[in-house]
C-alpha cells in the first residue's frame, strides 16, 4: 500500500510546470477491506455461526419434478363382427313336375310309360276334359329322350294352347274323351302309352300335332280293345299286331287300317276289310260302348279333304279352349 502512495506522489511532483494548478489528485484508502465473498444474509434471530454453517452447506437441489408416466392403453381387440343374415324370402311352393290327380266325380285312370306311372281323372264332373290331367298326360307322352320339365317351366306355359314345355306338345283334349271310354270298358286296367308326340314321324302323321297316341291296355287282349275302339266315330284306329299296340287319333271321320309291319320295318298299312258297323255291334254286344252314329256318306263321296278339315277343326278347338290354370300344388 505504501508503494502505491509513493508512486502517486512521484507522479504529482513530476508534472510539468504548465500543468494546471486546479488539478488535484486525491486518493483515499478504503476504510476496510472489501470481502471477496459476499456475506450471507441471515434471518433475524439466527446466530452468525449457524448462519455461516447454513451458508457453507450447499443447498439441497429440489427434487426433480415427478413425471407421471401413464402406460399406453392395451391394444384394442376388434370386436368380432356379427354377420347379420337377412331373413330368407318367403318360400313359394312350387308345383310338381307332373300335376297330381285332381279330385273329381269320375274314378282316376292309371297310365304307365316305362318307369313313370300316373293316376289321372280324365273328365271333370261336367264331362269335359280336365286341364290338369291333359298337362300330365302330355308330359307322359313327350318325345323319346325329352327331359321331365321342371315346375317353373310348366307354370310359364300354363296358358300356351300348343306347348306345355319346350319340345313337349300339348295333346288334343279329344283324346281324353276316348281314353275315358276305354277305361270304363276295362276298369282296373292300366293304359300303357307306347308313344305320343314323335317329331321324327312321317310327314302328315298326327303324331306331329299332338292328335295321336299308340297304346295298349294291360291285362286285356289286343283284339278286345280293338273291337271297342273300332266303334268310335271321328277317330283313326290302326291295328299293329306285330308291335302289339293300337294307334288312336282324332280326326273328322272314322278311319281304320291294319299295319302288318314288324319293329324296324317300313309301314305296310292296309284298309281294314270289316263287315258293316251295325252287324259288328250285333254280333259282339258291348253295353258300355257308346251308341253308333247313324250312317252317313263318306268324305270321298262328298268331295271333302279330311286332312284340311281336321287341321281347321284343331285350330278352332284350340281357340275355344279356356285358358289353362297352373297345375295344382301337392
Amino acid at each position: 500500500m505504501l508503494r502505491v502512495r509513493s508512486i502517486a506522489l512521484f507522479v504529482a511532483l513530476a508534472l510539468p510546470s504548465i500543468a494546471r494548478a486546479d488539478v488535484t489528485v486525491i486518493y483515499a484508502a478504503p476504510s476496510e477491506r472489501a470481502p471477496l465473498v459476499a456475506r450471507p444474509v441471515c434471518p433475524v434471530g439466527m446466530s452468525e455461526s449457524a448462519c455461516a454453517r447454513a451458508a457453507a452447506t450447499p443447498p439441497t437441489p429440489p427434487p426433480p419434478p415427478r413425471i407421471a408416466i401413464t402406460p399406453p392403453p392395451p391394444p384394442r381387440t376388434p370386436e368380432p363382427r356379427v354377420a347379420i343374415t337377412p331373413p330368407p324370402p318367403p318360400r313359394t311352393p312350387q308345383p310338381a313336375a307332373l300335376p297330381p290327380a285332381p279330385s273329381a266325380c269320375a274314378a282316376p285312370v292309371t297310365f304307365v310309360r316305362g318307369s313313370e306311372r300316373r293316376s289321372l281323372v280324365l273328365l271333370d264332373c261336367d264331362g269335359r276334359p280336365h286341364p290338369e290331367s291333359l298337362v300330365a298326360l302330355s308330359v307322359l307322352a313327350r318325345p323319346p329322350g325329352a327331359p321331365l320339365p321342371d315346375p317353373a317351366t310348366l307354370v310359364a306355359h300354363a296358358s300356351d294352347p300348343t306347348w306345355v314345355a319346350p319340345s313337349i306338345r300339348r295333346l288334343h283334349p279329344g283324346l281324353l274323351e276316348r281314353l275315358r271310354v276305354i277305361a270304363d270298358r276295362f276298369p282296373g286296367h292300366a293304359i300303357e302309352i307306347v308313344s305320343g308326340d314323335r317329331p321324327d314321324a312321317r310327314p302328315g302323321s298326327r303324331h306331329l300335332h299332338g292328335l295321336a297316341l299308340d297304346l295298349r291296355v294291360s291285362g286285356a287282349s289286343l283284339d278286345a280293345v280293338h273291337e271297342l275302339v273300332s266303334r268310335f266315330d271321328r277317330t283313326g284306329v290302326g291295328l299293329y299286331p306285330a308291335g302289339g299296340f293300337l294307334h288312336l287319333d282324332v280326326r273328322t271321320r272314322a278311319t281304320r287300317w291294319v299295319d302288318a309291319s314288324g319293329p324296324g320295318e317300313p309301314p305296310r298299312p292296309t284298309p281294314e276289310d270289316a263287315p258293316p258297323r251295325a252287324a259288328r255291334i250285333r254280333r259282339v254286344p258291348t253295353p258300355d260302348a257308346p251308341a253308333p252314329p247313324p250312317p252317313r256318306p263318306s268324305d270321298d263321296e262328298l268331295g271333302l279333304d279330311a286332312d284340311a278339315i281336321v287341321d281347321a277343326l284343331t285350330r278352332e278347338l284350340d281357340a275355344r279352349m279356356p285358358t289353362l290354370a297352373p297345375p295344382r300344388l301337392r
